[in-house]
């Protein structure tokens, strides 16, 4: 986070806007100031933030602006022992067990968490397996990275926002009888 008020601060230099860029920071950091409040004192869920299934399971680890965000959201990384991103087994997911998982990005299906090893998670069994509204707002680092925040606090502390998350929901799997 401090690094997009870094990047906010040069831009208003170049473009002779200081003033302004100065005033998109404080309200970044208002913003994020309320959002820490109303978690502060909640439990801390372990969250996987998941971004790709290509050549393994891209998580977000320490040291990454996606682990700030679930950080200032009122969570707790599952692979906060991993530097920046890092493609994981399923096996390192399941003896994790995170409690939810925040997939952010268009290119994942969700279903992945219906069946198989994954399917055994904590998240995946209570219904916490959730796809961000918008990725792009949380795969970019920008002024944004609050609303990425906001929707983050809003999955892992709903009661605190009044906000009904909208998880994966697995089918049962079903077979016709014989008579139809």
């Amino acid at each position: 986070i401090e690094g997009i008020y870094k990047q906010i601060e040069l831009i208003g230099k170049v473009l002779n806007r200081e003033e302004q860029a100065s005033m998109v920071i404080a309200e970044m950091k208002a913003q994020i100031s309320y959002i820490e409040g109303l978690v502060s004192n909640q439990s801390r869920p372990s969250v996987m933030y998941l971004v790709s299934t290509y050549n393994g399971y891209w998580i977000a680890g320490k040291d990454t602006f996606a682990d700030s965000i679930i950080k200032i959201a009122g969570g707790k990384n599952a692979f906060e022992d991993v530097t920046g991103w890092k493609a994981v087994s399923e096996e390192e997911i399941v003896a994790r067990n995170p409690d939810v998982v925040i997939i952010a990005s268009a290119y994942v299906d969700p279903k992945i968490f219906c069946s198989g090893p994954l399917s055994t998670i904590k998240a995946a069994k209570d219904g916490k397996v959730y796809t961000v509204s918008d990725p792009n707002v949380f795969q970019r680092p920008s002024p944004r990275i609050v609303l990425a925040i906001r929707e983050m606090a809003e999955l892992l502390h709903p009661n605190l926002f009044k906000y009904q998350p909208q998880p994966l929901v697995c089918s049962a799997n079903t077979s016709a009888n014989a008579t139809g």
